[in-house]
């Protein structure tokens, strides 16, 4: 559905935008990026740009399978979203 190549969108769902759909969001949402992800900074914004509540971590040290490059970061920033969430 994406195509053969990830930073370049040939499948079925080259046209897909669901970033209108982001605003219906209205959960405690955490938006994880690694350091070295192909997930640019600029996608992240644009995510963030249409979720009312949201948190961005960006994990240092990983790519874009943080629970391998990077779990011990990646469990604490779980932990310390949860930790935010559950003292509101």
């Amino acid at each position: 559905m994406e195509g053969s190549v990830a930073l370049h969108t040939t499948g079925s769902l080259r046209d897909t935008d669901i970033t209108p759909l982001l605003p219906s969001i209205t959960v405690p949402t955490l938006v994880l990026s690694g350091e070295y992800d192909i997930c640019t900074k600029v996608m992240i914004e644009k995510v963030m740009t249409g979720l009312s509540s949201a948190k961005a971590i960006l994990l240092k040290d990983s790519g874009h399978i943080p629970n391998a490059d990077a779990p011990e970061a990646l469990n604490k920033a779980i932990r310390d979203f949860f930790s935010e969430i559950e003292s509101r």
